[in-house]
């Protein structure tokens, strides 16, 4: 988007993605984490599954973009009922 320009805005807006990136992430870990509690799943599956989404790489957006939906519709809430 700014590939042509480098300067401090540019510097600012890479960092600010990065760190929702991590934000979005963390929020899907603990969407697959309430997700096992809540389904009763066996506690060594819900973290086999939070390792795949951090060790593979289009798991890692994924896990990121439950954790933005999470954010937008509240799924926990949903997962609860």
């Amino acid at each position: 988007m700014f590939a042509t320009q480098s300067g401090t805005f540019q510097s600012v807006v890479l960092n600010f993605e990065i760190v929702l990136s991590l934000c979005m992430y963390i929020q899907g870990l603990s969407v697959i984490h309430f997700f096992g509690k809540a389904k009763s799943m066996p506690l060594a599956l819900t973290i086999i599954l939070m390792v795949i989404g951090t060790i593979l790489t289009p798991f890692t957006h994924i896990v990121g973009l439950i954790g933005l939906v999470d954010l937008c519709f509240n799924l926990k809430s949903i997962i609860k009922k």
